[in-house]
């Protein structure tokens, strides 16, 4: 999905998967660090 927010997509993964809110967030804040990371290379 195109969410830019980051609560969206935690609340898109947690409604989508039924993930508890923690692992939503993790999953969130992995994808932004190697999203980051991507775009210093």
């Amino acid at each position: 999905p195109g969410f830019l927010r980051f609560d969206d997509r935690v609340q898109w993964l947690r409604d989508e998967y039924g993930l508890a809110h923690g692992h939503a967030t993790a999953i969130v804040n992995e994808q932004d660090l190697v999203k980051a990371h991507r775009s210093f290379e």
